[in-house]
């Protein structure tokens, strides 16, 4: 008899666990929805409070490119072995982005949340990369009012970050800008 006894407290309290753990599920899912998606396309002006971007141009480089518009800068790429990382393993995606203050007030923005995807994959910017491309410090821009600045931003792939050949195919990838996620999420189509 106690044996049933143990076995029916089990059943129920299994139940108890699994319907708690799907009513938590559920109601989870019912306060933090999916975002919605806003797709623009290059040459849209995005407005986001007092500053409004655009992406004016983007294009697939190779490494060797890249190092040609990096004169002065150091490729610091390096394996897990400490030998440098072949030119051919990487590939860069060159984001032109158009920044303009609207307000008659000066404001400071920053690139560094931006992110480009692909498919599955997704990178940031490559911070060292862009503040040698652009002639700056560090990544916050500040605009006088009305000014407006066009920002060069290096998305790095790797090859390691795909499976198989897909590396040797990305220039077939629809990439795009991701400038932000929650609550709606807002993309700018590349290419």
């Amino acid at each position: 008899m106690k044996a049933y006894h143990r076995k029916r407290m089990i059943v129920i309290l299994s139940i108890l666990i699994v319907g708690s753990s799907i009513w938590r599920f559920v109601s989870l899912n019912e306060r933090y929805p999916d975002p919605g998606v806003v797709v623009y396309k290059e040459k849209d002006k995005i407005k986001g409070g007092d500053i409004e971007i655009s992406v004016s141009s983007s294009n697939l480089v190779s490494m060797e490119e890249m190092l040609e518009l990096l004169s002065d800068h150091k490729d610091e790429m390096i394996n897990e072995d400490e030998t440098s990382m072949p030119q051919t393993e990487r590939k860069v995606l060159l984001v032109q982005i158009n920044i303009k203050n609207t307000s008659s007030t000066e404001q400071t923005t920053s690139l560094v949340r931006f992110m480009a995807q692909a498919g599955a994959w997704s990178n940031g910017m490559d911070l060292g990369a862009y503040c040698a491309l652009n002639g700056v410090e560090k990544t916050n821009i500040q605009l006088k009012p009305k000014e407006q600045r066009s920002m060069m931003m290096p998305f790095y792939l790797y090859e390691s970050q795909f499976a198989g050949d897909e590396f040797h195919k990305v220039d077939r990838r629809k990439f795009s800008l991701v400038l932000s996620v929650y609550p709606v999420k807002n993309i700018v189509e590349l290419f």
